[in-house]
């Protein structure tokens, strides 16, 4: 990195594990950045490696357990409307994901505060 970035690149350093898993967490934040950050900051491997697998991990589960109870319902005849979030194959995965959300945006208020 250039002069321009040096205190960007040592307060990445300090909490490089922190930053790129909330990196992968975070819904909506391409992972082209979540792979690109850790090459400019110069990374460990082996902490990209349990980063990305804490981080994208949970939100893989959850999608496919939410699509998994959507697709057993309407095989099961069942039209697609909203009395499909009554049934627990549904609620469960809904829930977790709210719950993921509200982890991540506590993590982020927590640790990620921007210093005035």
């Amino acid at each position: 990195f250039s002069n321009k970035y040096k205190s960007l690149d040592s307060h990445f350093k300090n909490n490089d594990f922190a930053y790129l898993l909330f990196l992968r967490l975070v819904p909506g934040i391409p992972s082209q950045a979540g792979s690109l950050i850790p090459i400019l900051f110069d990374m460990e491997l082996k902490k990209i490696f349990l980063s990305n697998i804490f981080g994208v991990a949970p939100g893989i589960f959850i999608s496919v357990s939410l699509v998994s109870g959507i697709s057993s319902k309407i095989e099961e005849g069942h039209p697609f409307n909203l009395d499909l979030l009554s049934d627990p194959k549904v609620s469960i995965p809904l829930t977790a994901l709210g719950v993921m959300v509200l982890i991540v945006n506590f993590i982020k208020q927590k640790f990620f505060k921007k210093k005035v």
